[in-house]
C-alpha cells in the first residue's frame, strides 16, 4: 500500500510555512484531545494539527499535523517512553519516535526522537517546529484555563 502524495508533493506540505489560524489553543488533560487548524503560504493550503492524550499514562502523548482537504497525515510525533514500533523491514523502535510521510510506506515507517525536555506542554512547541508553524497558537495549560 502506497500514500495518496507523491514524496515531492508531502515534502513541498511539510516544508511549508504554515500560521495558526487560533490565536490560543487549551492544552489537553491527561485522556483529552484536540484539534487546530493552521494554514500555508497560499489560503488553499489547509492544515489540521491534532494532539492527543487518550492514553492511559500521562507521559504519552501523540502530535499530528495532516493535510485538511485528504485526511492524509504528513507528520506524527509519538511521545511514549516505554513505547514500542516496528518498521516495515523489521527494525524496533523503542520509546518516543517521529513519523514522515513516505510515499511507499505511508506512515509505517518512524524513526527515534530524542528529546531532553519530558514535559508534554514544552513538547507541542517543539512538534510545531518540526511541522514548520512558524506563527504557533499560545497553549495553556487546561488548569489555568479552569481557574
Amino acid at each position: 500500500m502506497t500514500g495518496t502524495l507523491t514524496q515531492d508533493e508531502a515534502n513541498k506540505l511539510i516544508n511549508m510555512l504554515k500560521r495558526t489560524v487560533e490565536e490560543r489553543i487549551v492544552f489537553p488533560n491527561q485522556k483529552g484531545s484536540l484539534s487546530f487548524s493552521v494554514i500555508g503560504e497560499r489560503e488553499n493550503n489547509k492544515f489540521v494539527v491534532n494532539i492527543d492524550r487518550k492514553g492511559r499514562s500521562a507521559e504519552k502523548c501523540t502530535y499530528q499535523g495532516r493535510v485538511y482537504q485528504s485526511n492524509q497525515i504528513l507528520m506524527r510525533l509519538d511521545i511514549d517512553p516505554n513505547g514500542r514500533h516496528t518498521n516495515p523491514d523489521g527494525e524496533i523502535i523503542r520509546g518516543n519516535h517521529l513519523h514522515v510521510y513516505h510515499e511507499l510506506y505511508d506512515m509505517r515507517f518512524a524513526t527515534p526522537f530524542d528529546i531532553n525536555d519530558t514535559d508534554l506542554y514544552n513538547t507541542c512547541y517543539t512538534f510545531f517546529e518540526k511541522f514548520n508553524i512558524i506563527q504557533p497558537p499560545t497553549v495553556f495549560y487546561h488548569e489555568i484555563m479552569d481557574i
